[in-house]
């Protein structure tokens, strides 16, 4: 959601929190997703949206060379209309600044979608429960 404004907004979502076992398939493409769970989180170690949670092979190459097989996240600079790149390799995360990539994980507010661009079809697996009070 771009909010064209400078000023604070609140947006509220209301409904049904899913639980269990929750999947996510992820064709071989450009695909826009967000996260079943509800909550701020980095994609990798807490979202588990890469690594050995996925359903598909990983390969630690150069984030360099435009040659190997990586897989690509594009998030929305807000409260510009600009995309941040983001690539894993073998679990790692870079971050895409100008010409150059360091080592990064994007972090993804409540609610926010974002752009995957898959080498290969794949899942994304995630398991959660509400916290009883």
């Amino acid at each position: 959601m771009f909010v064209p404004s400078t000023d604070p907004t609140t947006v509220w979502f209301k409904g049904e929190i899913l639980q269990g076992d929750l999947s996510l398939p992820l064709p071989g493409d450009y695909w826009i997703c967000a996260c079943k769970r509800p909550w701020s989180a980095k994609l990798g170690p807490q979202l588990r949206f890469f690594g050995e949670h996925m359903a598909f092979p990983m390969v630690p190459d150069d984030p360099d060379d435009p040659d190997d097989p990586y897989d690509l996240v594009y998030r929305m600079n807000q409260p510009t209309p600009n995309y941040t790149e983001y690539k894993v390799l073998g679990g790692t995360w870079y971050k895409k600044i100008g010409d150059m990539w360091y080592e990064d994980h994007p972090t993804l507010g409540y609610g926010e979608a974002f752009w995957s661009k898959k080498t290969a079809p794949s899942e994304w697996l995630l398991y959660w429960a509400m916290p009883r009070p």
